[in-house]
């Protein structure tokens, strides 16, 4: 029997991350899923993850809309939970999923809050963000939280999946095709924990000027930042 959902992490040298967000979906009180890990890098990611019982797709670094791309194309479920490998789900996560798709939606976000911050201002920029994404798709203007989105098979592949032409904003630029043809929500009641890791590695100024280099550059020429991950 198919699984009802498949996750489908990319991961790139994950080797430090994958294991706590795999552990995390080993814990699942919803069983009917398939994990399949896309690693483009050359850390121990594939082993790690095969001891997990995940699916493993090797392929070269060609940027997370590509490999994101690679997983949907041999998944089984249904539904497609794109999770990056620096997050960690509750036991019922699944559950919700498979609830909030029993109805007829074409993709959603989670609410995102950080679990290695150095300071209280990083929690609350996450939370700053969640209240921005809700406020933004409640004006139509459709956006994701960056580190998990879901998404109907159907929905995905009626539109083409995601672009792998962008480096940066694939996942707002498929969000918002979807959201033209399909209704998209914010799952409120849904929490993903990720890591603030990017926002440490950049600081709080250089990383909101990178964000919005990387916004205006799709908004203004349709196109991402090449040089955006390292």
């Amino acid at each position: 029997m198919n699984p009802e959902i498949s996750v489908i992490i990319p991961a790139y040298n994950e080797e430090s991350y994958v294991e706590a967000c795999l552990k995390s979906l080993d814990k699942q009180s919803f069983k009917n899923f398939e994990t399949i890990v896309v690693d483009s890098g050359t850390d121990k990611t594939s082993s790690i993850s095969e001891k997990y019982g995940a699916s493993v797709i090797k392929q070269g670094k060609n940027g997370p809309a590509a490999a994101r791309n690679a997983g949907a194309n041999i998944a089984k479920g249904r539904v497609f939970v794109f999770l990056d490998a620096d997050c960690r789900v509750s036991s019922d996560f699944l559950q919700k999923i498979h609830k909030k798709f029993s109805r007829p939606i074409g993709g959603g976000i989670c609410q995102i809050s950080v679990y290695d911050y150095d300071r209280k201002s990083d929690a609350v920029l996450y939370e700053m963000l969640n209240t921005a994404a809700k406020i933004f798709i409640m004006m139509r203007f459709i956006v994701t939280s960056g580190s998990c989105f879901v998404y109907s098979k159907e929905a995905f592949f009626k539109v083409g999946g995601f672009r792998e032409d962008l480096m940066t904003n694939e996942d707002h630029d498929l969000a918002r095709r979807v959201g033209r043809k399909a209704r998209f929500e914010v799952f409120d009641d849904i929490v993903v924990e990720t890591s603030s890791r990017r926002l440490k590695k950049l600081g709080p100024w250089k990383g909101a000027l990178t964000c919005i280099k990387s916004a205006s550059s799709y908004l203004l020429a349709d196109k991402g930042l090449k040089d955006y991950w390292d």
